[in-house]
């Protein structure tokens, strides 16, 4: 006879500090992946490192001033609410940014386009 142990999942909402904490070690991650000289190979990795760090960055912001961000890899979404909430008092992003991390969003996580492989 078999047992089969139900368990609920867990939900887990880190501090704004850990959640930003773990946002700096994916950057450093990144930083590990570029390599800026002509010619040079360019990784996919460095991209999707840096979109979980953007991404985790904007998380903390927002638990910060108290607002639980969505459960979803949305890059825009999530800077657009942080935008909402003050955060060009922090950091200022300007359009070629913007339009940067839309352009990198594509292919981030959800996207049907994904950076993930198989």
């Amino acid at each position: 006879m078999s047992t089969v142990a139900k368990i609920q999942p867990i939900k887990v909402h880190p501090l704004p500090i850990t959640q930003w904490q773990i946002a700096c070690d994916f950057f450093r991650a990144a930083e590990l992946f570029i390599d800026d000289r002509p010619n040079s190979h360019k990784s996919v990795v460095s991209c999707e490192l840096l979109c979980i760090s953007i991404e985790l960055a904007l998380k903390s912001f927002l638990r910060a001033k108290k607002c639980i961000p969505k459960r979803n890899h949305n890059i825009i979404y999530h800077l657009m609410v942080a935008k909402d909430h003050q955060f060009d008092d922090f950091v200022v992003i300007n359009e070629l940014q913007v339009a940067t991390l839309k352009k990198a969003s594509k292919y981030y996580r959800n996207s049907p386009r994904g950076i993930s492989y198989t």
